[in-house]
């Protein structure tokens, strides 16, 4: 299922081995990471973490997620691919393993990290991860973590292309950015939307399901449909179907708030299936419990 490779990455977060090392020597030869054209000079390359956005050309290459720590290699050998051009900047869209664990490799091909002020801050103490029963290390590199934050937004002008990093509070983190490729109409959320899958909401790292609605908002608020709406995992959306999938969290948020308001159990609330109509991959009880914990943690 989608999930499990996002689950697999937290979960091995918590192991400092693996946390706090740069990918090792050679090893069995992988295939290349597939590449996906989006416009011009925006390309997406799929790595073993999730999605990451490249944008080229003479000024130098921002990529958009850095990628799980042994994947970076490979994901620099897809860029070289599409273009040979020095690496310039990665925007971590939040602090996830699977989309901040390669900094460490990226910043010494010459990267410069980008982030919410958030994702510099839970990376440099420990955080836990609520469902999986994880502890999540700090970093213990200082290469790891982002040298360039910001609070609410950041423009950066590269290639002829105007590229817009937002905070959106309390989503799936308490951290994420949406990047805007503006000339491209591309858009990368993060895990923010999850495609054809249950989402998961960090409610350890802040997140809230509220916050995925008002994330999804904002996309569809600069939205048309043309616009390429790139997931942290799963295939590239269109503005349409980032539309519904807002309005299954509109509508499952509020089944689970009536459970709420009812005084009925979460077990009761799962028992009653709030997800009916929205069949997607994913551990339902799970998730469920998931909105269930974000509701009644206090709203931001």
């Amino acid at each position: 299922m989608k999930t499990l490779l996002t689950a697999a990455a937290l979960l091995a977060l918590a192991t400092p081995a693996f946390a706090q090392t740069t990918p090792a020597g050679p090893a069995a030869p992988q295939p290349p990471l597939p590449v996906q054209r989006l416009a011009t000079n925006v390309n997406l390359v799929i790595g073993e973490g999730g999605n990451i956005l490249v944008l080229n050309g003479p000024e130098g290459v921002l990529l958009v997620d850095a990628e799980l720590p042994q994947g970076a290699p490979r994901v620099m050998a897809a860029v070289a691919g599409i273009d040979p051009s020095p690496l310039r900047f990665v925007i971590d869209t939040h602090w996830h393993v699977d989309h901040t664990g390669g900094n460490r490799y990226l910043t010494g091909q010459g990267a410069v990290i980008i982030a919410h002020d958030s994702v510099r801050t839970r990376r440099m103490a420990t955080q836990t991860l609520r469902v999986y029963g994880a502890v999540v290390p700090p970093a213990r590199y200082p290469e790891s973590l982002p040298i360039m934050t910001f609070d609410s937004s950041l423009t950066l002008h590269l290639n002829g292309e105007t590229v817009r990093a937002f905070y959106t509070p309390g989503a799936h983190t308490d951290g994420d950015v949406l990047v805007h490729f503006v000339n491209a109409d591309v858009v990368h959320m993060g895990d923010t939307y999850s495609a054809g899958v249950y989402p998961y909401i960090d409610t350890a790292s802040g997140g809230r399901i509220a916050g995925l609605i008002a994330a999804a908002d904002r996309v569809l608020a600069i939205a048309d449909d043309d616009t390429r709406i790139v997931p942290a995992h799963g295939p590239v959306g269109t503005r349409t179907d980032l539309l519904a999938y807002r309005n299954m969290l509109a509508v499952i948020m509020a089944r689970v708030q009536a459970g709420i308001d009812a005084g009925k159990s979460l077990e009761e609330i799962q028992a009653g299936n709030p997800a009916a109509g929205y069949p997607l991959e994913g551990d339902l009880g799970q998730f469920i419990a998931v909105v269930h914990d974000s509701l009644m943690q206090p709203q931001t």
